[in-house]
């Protein structure tokens, strides 16, 4: 029990705490472990979740990825958008902060995938 203990702390401490988190991540795998790792207390992991991002281009137009196991809804990340650089705040993450030009405030968008924990910016 210490090993998947420590299986599902790591795993919490990378991608999310949460025992759907360990199960689709390594559970799916160890069938047999799963029902032991439910009765497990939940790990407590210390500190904010790393944020993570990408651009992107596309048929000439550029997007920027950004993906956190701290983002469950787009209702808890804050996005504030100037010409010169995007901030990003969510709740149990670090913040970020993404330099870029010339960006037109006014027809940005933004899309939110729940499943893929990805806030797309275009």
């Amino acid at each position: 029990d210490a090993a998947l203990a420590e299986n599902l702390w790591l795993v919490a401490a990378g991608f999310g705490a949460g025992l759907q988190v360990w199960q689709t991540l390594v559970g799916f795998r160890l069938p047999r472990l799963a029902s032991r790792a439910a009765s497990l207390p939940a790990p407590v992991v210390p500190g904010q979740c790393s944020v993570h991002f990408r651009w992107e281009e596309s048929q000439g137009s550029r997007s920027l990825l950004i993906w956190s196991a701290a983002f469950r809804s787009s209702s808890e990340i804050c996005l504030d958008a100037s010409k010169d650089v995007l901030i990003l705040n969510a709740r149990n993450a670090e913040e970020l902060k993404v330099s870029c030009s010339n960006v037109d405030v006014a027809t940005m968008e933004t899309k939110f995938s729940r499943k893929r924990r990805c806030l797309t910016v275009i």
